[in-house]
């Protein structure tokens, strides 16, 4: 005989034996702990300095619970929502390097389970990435590096600055 509980407490079950003589009713009390969630594995992450996250999570739990759930991001740890047994991690980081994520899942029986990934974050901040060239309508593309580009009496400067591109200087002369 198999009884499923769909949630962990204490409960009392009673077995009766019928035979030809008679029958004898047996009661024993028995206590059924809660199955933590289980956090599905989660892939190492690479990210960029300044890049959020963009990874989406799940778990199961086989009892008929309510549940919460926390992301520590490495400094200390956060509620994270929930949409039925699935979640999305969004965090960030500033400084490169090697970052341990923990995801942890409770139910209302105070049973958890989690899940830890690394999260790989480089130097180059959002924004920094370099490019070959530029395009600028109605002057070509130029290097990133800088450039004078024009002809005859008008000419302009480009200097490469953070993020963008930056007029130096106009310039009249001679062709």
């Amino acid at each position: 005989m198999t009884v499923d509980f769909p949630t962990a407490g204490t409960r009392t079950l009673g077995l009766r034996v019928t035979d030809s003589v008679g029958g004898t009713t047996v009661l024993r009390t028995i206590t059924v702990t809660a199955v933590s969630p289980t956090v599905a594995a989660i892939d190492d992450q690479q990210v960029d300095r300044g890049e959020a996250l963009a990874v989406t999570g799940s778990f199961t739990d086989p009892g008929d619970n309510t549940w919460t759930a926390t992301v520590d991001y490495g400094d200390g740890p956060e509620p994270l929502p929930l949409d039925g047994n699935r979640f999305t991690l969004t965090g960030s980081f500033d400084e490169p390097g090697s970052h341990a994520v923990r995801v942890q899942v409770c139910d209302d029986h105070q049973a958890c389970g989690d899940t830890t990934f690394t999260v790989e974050v480089g130097t180059a901040s959002v924004g920094d990435s370099p490019r070959d060239a530029v395009t600028i309508p109605g002057l070509g593309t130029l290097p990133r590096t800088g450039a004078t580009i024009g002809a005859g009496a008008l000419a302009v400067a480009l200097l490469l600055v953070t993020g963008g591109w930056l007029l130096v200087r106009r310039r009249s002369g001679r062709a």
